[in-house]
């Protein structure tokens, strides 16, 4: 009976001690979900702030107003295409958290499936960003997967298979 209590404290203290180690454990992935999202939402904000500081920018989108008028000097397509290219950044990196390091659960999904949207509004508004990331140049600087994810969406568009 003595060694009895000493046992059951025991049991219950590692009991007790599993149960806060999941919830610190499942606190810590909802918290670094939470910021990851966060995270995203500012490299829309940092996009939305250039296209505001710059407002030629918008002339990547083929029905915009001020694609028909926009500069064509280096130095204006060097900028369309720079940020042309942080958006591919943004784009590869969200998707690679959404579909590669995540378990995703509904909350994740609707965040993925928005994500999912914009990235092929953007490839069909624009086809400045199609004929960029098909340069050869560009695909081997991204990842194989985000490659093909992106070819396919601009090939549905083509209505190539």
């Amino acid at each position: 009976m003595i060694l009895f209590f000493p046992i059951l404290i025991s049991v219950i203290s590692l009991g007790v001690s599993l149960y806060v180690a999941y919830r610190a454990w499942r606190f810590n992935e909802l918290s670094k979900r939470r910021a990851s999202r966060e995270s995203h939402a500012k490299m829309v904000f940092d996009i939305g702030r250039m296209l505001v500081d710059s407002p030629e920018l918008w002339s990547i989108y083929d029905t915009h107003a001020l694609a028909k008028d926009r500069d064509e000097s280096p130095l204006a397509a060097a900028k369309r295409e720079a940020f042309i290219h942080q958006h591919f950044n943004v784009f590869e990196m969200v998707r690679d958290y959404y579909t590669n390091v995540i378990h995703r659960d509904r909350v994740d999904d609707e965040y993925w499936q928005s994500w999912d949207l914009y990235i092929r509004e953007f490839f069909t508004t624009s086809s400045d960003a199609r004929m960029l990331f098909k340069e050869p140049e560009t695909q081997e600087i991204y990842s194989k997967t985000f490659v093909a994810y992106v070819n396919q969406i601009i090939n549905i568009m083509s209505g190539t298979p």
